[in-house]
């Protein structure tokens, strides 16, 4: 059996997908697995077993392009999946295969729900996005699997050449209504140091994110890692860490799956939602995050801390709701409420 799932969104859904295609694979073990994904979010899945070739689609395409890429999946495939209501991805998925299974919405209409085989009415805030995503497994009659995959590299980071014990913080958000103050950080990181644990400061290749980064280098305990690793590289640095910070991006994400402690930051976002998925458990409640809490929530390796604003979490893009907006629930946020998570959690590993 040939089966596509298209996942056409960022770099974190991508990685949120892969407890899906587990469970497509599970359940149809002899299948011939592809993903189709936009341009530049395909290192996430380096290195799944249960993926045999990612297709990679340029996010912005011209019309032509577009009958093109349609062409190219012309009736390839068994089974086609999209999770999410878009028309390019149901597109996609009904020219990829007779079967498409998908998702609508309320306001969908007849000639939409007609692109998919089997459709489930997409929630987009009361349950998890894992979890929705496993929507299409009710649809398909097939067993559930619920861990995320990570990414993996034979060509990985030398870990010896770390200095131990080290945390790894991820500092720089790709919108700004997701950042957290720098002076917060700071405070965090003069924290760590005086804790003798050294700081590794993650982040990605834009330069934007390089200088920001480097911004934090305040001392020799504290170092830039960013631009320097793919994801396969930068989860075998999480993993080992003792500790790691971050805001609401994918990497806070793929942190969650290492099973190392997480701490997380989070402003506008709906953790029901786009919480961080912990480190599997048989406890399901370990997986269910409260909308808002003014006091910390722990769910099995992650510990999620939001701001105290009474309209969190608004779901909004910052407080002029645009991305380049700042949130006052994260600006106001204090480091103290995080230094203090850390040290209980320092304390307990004697560290």
């Amino acid at each position: 059996m040939n089966i596509l799932v298209i996942c056409i969104q960022r770099i974190g859904d991508v990685l949120l997908i892969t407890p899906l295609i587990s469970s497509l694979k599970n359940a149809y073990p002899n299948s011939k697995i592809d993903l189709l994904v936009f341009q530049g979010t395909e290192g996430i899945i380096v290195g799944n077993p249960h993926v045999n070739e990612v297709i990679a689609f340029k996010r912005k395409t011209t019309r032509l392009e577009r009958m093109r890429e349609i062409r190219m999946l012309w009736n390839s495939y068994d089974i086609s999946i999209s999770t999410i209501p878009s028309d390019r991805a149901r597109i996609y998925g009904w020219a990829a295969s007779k079967r498409h299974f998908g998702t609508h919405s309320e306001k969908d209409g007849v000639f939409v729900k007609k692109l998919m085989f089997k459709s489930v009415k997409f929630n987009n805030n009361n349950i998890h996005t894992v979890d929705m995503n496993l929507k299409i497994c009710e649809l398909l009659g097939i067993e559930k699997k619920f861990e995320i995959i990570a990414p993996f590299s034979e060509d990985q980071a030398n870990i010896d050449e770390f200095n131990h014990p080290y945390a790894v913080i991820h500092p720089y958000p790709k919108f700004s209504y997701k950042e957290w103050e720098k002076l917060e950080w700071i405070k965090l990181l003069n924290y760590l140091i005086k804790r003798k644990i050294t700081v590794y400061i993650s982040g990605g290749s834009d330069l934007k994110e390089i200088e920001y980064c480097k911004s934090l280098v305040i001392s020799d305990d504290t170092i830039s890692i960013a631009g320097q690793y793919s994801f396969a590289e930068i989860t075998q640095i999480i993993a080992s860490a003792v500790v790691f910070i971050g805001i609401d991006t994918s990497v806070t994400h793929l942190a969650a799956a290492t099973g190392v402690k997480v701490i997380a930051i989070y402003g506008p976002t709906n953790p029901i939602k786009w919480g961080p998925w912990p480190k599997i458990t048989n406890n399901p409640n370990d997986r269910v995050w409260l909308r808002h809490s003014t006091e910390p929530q722990y769910k099995s390796n992650v510990i999620l801390i939001q701001g105290q604003k009474k309209c969190v979490p608004c779901a909004e893009e910052g407080c002029e709701r645009h991305v380049n907006s700042k949130s006052d629930c994260l600006t106001s946020l204090k480091s103290e409420f995080i230094i203090e998570e850390v040290r209980k959690y320092l304390q307990v590993r004697s560290v």
